[in-house]
């Protein structure tokens, strides 16, 4: 994990270098719109390098993906959908690309299309990281919430400990009424940011769901 502030300039510095070495490589559009998306939320040129990636290579499963996520974040989930199910086509052994499909559906409040995809990511892919976190942010979206921390207790050792497992933990321990055991994981966040990047809207969905608006927005 690196700060923001230092992988995003080298990433965007790295991509537009793969430009000017080759124009017409489509792996250097999809990374420059990756970090463009991303890193500096320039949605608008993201979705131009990324749609440049997919002219030149259609076939290029992460262009799509990528697309899919810039795609929801400007109000389009159907079209985001769509090209996360194009993705996952032309790899159809690629868990990222099935977990893609899974998310764009959690994101247009398709809940129960979210489970199958996530039930079918653990018969294929037990260890891949997102079974867990799907299952359980699924759970807490349908306030299942003892069901989202089962579905936690059983990610992958190299999934627990990560910022986004505890955001996920502390959220469910909240609104199941464990104020405690949220507080605890929240504790856990802050004292982790000493060694790692934490993201502040990790942060902040914690404090809402533990009623410390003020926090939240700080």
């Amino acid at each position: 994990y690196l700060a923001a502030a230092t992988s995003v300039p080298q990433a965007k510095e790295a991509a537009l270098r793969a430009l000017i070495l080759d124009p017409q490589l489509p792996e250097a559009h999809a990374a420059l719109g990756l970090v463009l998306d991303t890193g500096e939320w320039d949605f608008y040129n993201a979705e131009k390098s990324l749609q440049r990636a997919i002219q030149l290579s259609p076939s290029y499963v992460y262009s799509h993906q990528w697309y899919a996520a810039v795609l929801l974040k400007t109000g389009r989930p159907d079209e985001a959908l769509r090209e996360a199910e194009t993705a996952a086509q032309l790899d159809p052994l690629s868990p990222a690309a099935l977990a893609s499909v899974g998310w764009m559906n959690y994101y247009s409040h398709h809940f129960d299309q979210t489970l199958r995809i996530a039930d079918d990511l653990r018969k294929e892919y037990p260890q891949y990281p997102d079974v867990c976190m799907l299952r359980a942010d699924t759970m807490i979206a349908k306030q299942a919430f003892a069901d989202a921390i089962r579905a936690l207790a059983i990610c992958a050792p190299e999934i627990k400990g990560t910022p986004l497992y505890l955001r996920s933990l502390a959220v469910a321990q909240g609104l199941s009424g464990d104020t405690f055991g949220a507080t605890s994981t929240l504790n856990s966040m802050l004292a982790m940011r000493a060694q790692r990047p934490v993201s502040e809207s990790s942060l902040a969905a914690v404090y809402a769901n533990l009623n410390r608006p003020d926090e939240s927005f700080y």
